[in-house]
């Protein structure tokens, strides 16, 4: 009967544990620390982007890339700006004289972007790679990521 009430009382703190340890971290993955953990292993998987945060140095705001979107042809169709933020949400942007906004998601890892404004919003999108997930988005060969 000892060991029972031991094997119980064993138990109710491992469920315990396990639900308080869940909950710290939900809380955690909603502030700004975990966002910016998130752009900053990004930033360590994918180097050489270019870092906006007008001191080159941590931690990072905004973490931006330009690539191109190719005709069926190879010709260059249109220059676009991939723009992660440490407020976990991703932008992309017409580069040009007037850079023009396309649309705006969130990025829950690196492989998926939730696009909440712009084109084509509503729909998750989905790859292995960036590229993969930007040719999804515009239906075109994309270089330069």
């Amino acid at each position: 009967m000892d060991n029972q009430v031991k094997t119980t009382g064993t138990i109710n703190y491992i469920i315990w544990g396990s639900v308080i340890f869940a909950g710290l971290y939900l809380l955690y993955r909603r502030t700004n620390m975990y966002k910016q953990h998130k752009l900053n292993s990004f930033a360590k998987k994918y180097p050489g982007w270019e870092i906006n945060n007008n001191k080159k140095t941590s931690p990072i705001e905004m973490y931006a890339k330009s690539f191109k979107a190719l005709k069926s042809d190879g010709s260059l169709d249109f220059e676009y700006w991939l723009i992660y933020y440490n407020t976990g949400i991703v932008k992309i942007y017409l580069r040009g004289k007037d850079e023009k906004f396309i649309l705006e998601g969130t990025w829950p890892n690196d492989t998926t972007i939730k696009i909440t404004k712009g084109y084509k919003a509503g729909q998750t999108v989905k790859g292995k790679k960036i590229n993969e997930i930007l040719s999804k988005i515009f239906e075109q060969k994309i270089t330069n990521i």
